[in-house]
């Protein structure tokens, strides 16, 4: 997990990030790549009870309510996954070694009544938003998407980042994430939210029967 000095005096609005390739390659644009402080932090319910009480299939609408905070309420935010596929490289960067990369195309949708936080579809910290996740079920393990990959990748297929797209806007928008993985992980799918008591909740994703 990565963020710059300046966000240790915001604890609290964190988006999801990861480990990252900080120089490209030769052929590489230099301009296009995000610059990435050497600051790591974990993500705070990574290792969070896994409490699945919905399964919820690709392509399929999904609708959560969710605490905010500051003011404490509740928001409304609607997600669908489209499909979670590996890929081997993003043009010229590809996954650390001894890890693999996988892109969830999906699509987000706020509501205009948000307030407070959190902000953006992919915030973690305190005030963590409903994401996806990439849950590692034996080890009670969950992997928030990686922005360094995500960035590169929606800026190569000119999506909207997914750290721009704030919780009250009112239009389905079309964007990608990468997870970056373990070699041995199978890529297990699953939405994480903060339920109305304060409680992580975990919606699990699957294909269709």
């Amino acid at each position: 997990m990565k963020y710059t000095p300046l966000l240790l005096t915001l604890p609290f609005i964190l988006s999801a990030c990861g480990s990252a390739k900080t120089t490209p390659t030769s052929n590489s644009n230099p301009e296009a790549l995000p610059t990435i402080a050497e600051v790591t932090y974990a993500d705070k319910f990574a290792t969070v009870e896994q409490n699945f009480t919905k399964t919820i299939d690709y392509n399929s609408d999904i609708s959560v309510e969710y605490k905010t905070y500051d003011p404490s309420g509740s928001g409304k935010a609607y997600l669908k996954a489209k499909s979670l596929k590996p890929i081997d490289r993003i043009g010229d960067v590809t996954a650390d070694e001894g890890k693999k990369l996988y892109v969830l195309e999906l699509s987000v949708m706020g509501n205009a009544k948000n307030k407070g936080l959190p902000s953006t579809f992919n915030q973690i910290g305190d005030y963590p938003s409903p994401q996806f996740v990439i849950v590692d079920r034996a080890n009670t393990t969950n992997f928030v998407e990686e922005t360094y990959f995500s960035d590169i990748y929606t800026r190569s297929k000119k999506y909207f980042e997914l750290s721009k797209l704030t919780l009250d806007q009112e239009q389905w928008n079309h964007t990608a994430i990468v997870f970056q993985i373990d070699q041995g992980l199978v890529a297990d799918l699953a939405l994480r939210f903060t339920n109305l008591d304060g409680k992580i909740e975990f919606y699990d994703v699957r294909e269709s029967q």
